[in-house]
């Protein structure tokens, strides 16, 4: 690969009218850090994507060296004549992957101190690996193997099963809400790793949980809503504490992430399932009322008591979600979260958590006589989890972050015009002033890292923000 690299710097410096300057570092040949992009005119010429930047945004995600990618950088911005837009598009096409695997597949990882994360994948007969192909992620209940998960996603998809490449993950593979920062983000990591060996539809990624899978599937959502295009729950429900004080808040999150929750109606006789089943649908009902108190885009649907949903499942209802593509740019963003690894959604991100984290497993809130109990425990659920929040317009964005002491702004191409002056206010005080230029750079690195070539970050803003 460094040969190669030594041969892209030769050949595409050689072809151009004036030398690009390159200092020596550490035996590789970097070039001296550029100036910023020109914006595209408002008469934009129509953007052309030549050979030789397709060549090098190949060689650029093909190399694994940060330092010996950062070399490639001028290059492309050189093959692009400095368009932004004319990379985007490159990104957008490049074409990385191979025949996927016949039958199903394992996908297997260890983590050094934790415990490994194991998933099964399969992709639909006909697999070609220039189209992308939406994914179902399927959460499986407590004692089930991710084999058996894959079976019953085609009970799930019916008619889509031919669409969608399907990955059935352990029953571990999220945390739930006390477990801490790590089970929610093996999620993230895993799909990232099956990005790498098949092409998927990052805008059509789909989570699905059935009994503790769904809780998983809940959790997944409610952390990790800029990952999915929508979350499907077969009896089960999102394990907060102070459903009544804390669903108003974290569901939030789910504010542009369609949401279908099937449960079965409790059995009148006492038992053990009419207990479960009896804590399943009240938390169920109570987001349902919710949900249609506050718009949330939450269908629920409770079913007979001696129906299988999870072997008969409402296949048009899932249908509806399974077709919907993710909202990439929200124009409003309201995202509540407990760890410092989950502070991201769509085009706001934390970059440092202020004050102390939230770790104690269990909290026991109790308001005094004549205090407001659903005021007071929602007043204390808000001290202790973190916020970040934002409303983008064409000319301002409008951000409230709370125990957040830097915040960045990650736009993609369109949600802002780069001949605009923007103005962003945060927590009140205007914090810029002017134009956002594209970033080729981040561009690039922000696909690279999250493995996404259809929604890279064009221009970031880091701000710091004043202690809580």
């Amino acid at each position: 690969m460094l040969f190669r690299l030594h041969w892209l710097l030769s050949r595409f410096t050689q072809q151009t009218t004036f030398a690009i300057p390159v200092v020596a570092l550490a035996g590789l040949l970097l070039p001296v850090a550029a100036t910023a992009e020109t914006p595209a005119p408002a008469t934009a010429r129509p953007v052309k994507v030549s050979p030789e930047l397709t060549e090098l945004v190949l060689a650029y995600f093909t190399t694994h060296q940060r330092d010996e990618r950062r070399a490639i950088v001028p290059l492309i911005k050189k093959a692009a004549q400095r368009d932004a837009r004319a990379v985007a598009k490159a990104i957008h096409d490049v074409d990385l992957w191979s025949a996927g695997p016949e039958g199903p597949a394992s996908i297997f990882f260890p983590e050094p101190g934790r415990p490994s994360v194991a998933g099964v994948f399969e992709v639909p007969f006909g697999y070609h690996s220039q189209e992308r192909y939406p994914l179902l992620v399927c959460i499986p209940d407590a004692g089930l193997a991710p084999e058996v998960t894959l079976v019953r996603a085609r009970l799930f998809l019916k008619k889509h099963i031919t669409e969608f490449i399907v990955l059935g993950t352990t029953a571990k593979i999220i945390g739930g809400f006390n477990q801490g920062a790590d089970g929610t983000s093996k999620i993230e990591t895993l799909i990232k790793k099956l990005s790498k060996l098949v092409r998927i539809d990052r805008n059509r990624i789909y989570v699905l949980g059935v009994g503790e899978g769904a809780n998983a599937a809940w959790q997944a959502g409610i952390t990790h809503p800029d990952l999915f295009a929508g979350v499907i729950s077969i009896n089960g429900y999102p394990e907060l504490p102070y459903p009544e004080q804390s669903y108003p808040l974290l569901l939030e999150n789910l504010r542009h992430t369609p949401v279908l929750s099937v449960w079965n109606k409790p059995p009148a006789v006492s038992s053990t399932e009419q207990s479960t089943k009896s804590i399943i649908a009240k938390h169920n009902r109570m987001i349902a009322k919710l949900a249609t108190e506050t718009s949330l885009p939450i269908r629920s649907m409770e079913v007979p008591t001696d129906a299988r949903p999870d072997r008969q499942p409402p296949v048009a209802a899932i249908s509806d979600i399974v077709s919907l593509d993710r909202v990439t740019t929200p124009k409003k963003i309201s995202h509540w979260f407990r760890y410092p690894d989950h502070g991201a959604s769509a085009w706001l991100r934390q970059l440092k958590f202020s004050g102390p984290v939230w770790t104690e497993p269990a909290i026991s809130i109790k308001a005094g006589p004549g205090v407001d109990r659903n005021k007071f425990i929602q007043d204390v659920l808000r001290s202790k989890l973190a916020y970040v929040g934002g409303v983008l317009e064409d000319r301002k964005v409008t951000l409230t972050v709370k125990h957040t002491s830097g915040v960045e702004l990650a736009l993609p191409m369109g949600a802002f015009n780069p001949a605009d002056s923007i103005q962003v206010v945060c927590n009140g005080r205007i914090r810029h002033d002017g134009r956002l230029e594209p970033d080729i750079r981040a561009m690039l690195e922000s696909a690279y890292d999250r493995w996404d070539f259809q929604n890279p970050v064009a221009a970031t803003l880091p701000l710091s923000v004043k202690a809580d």
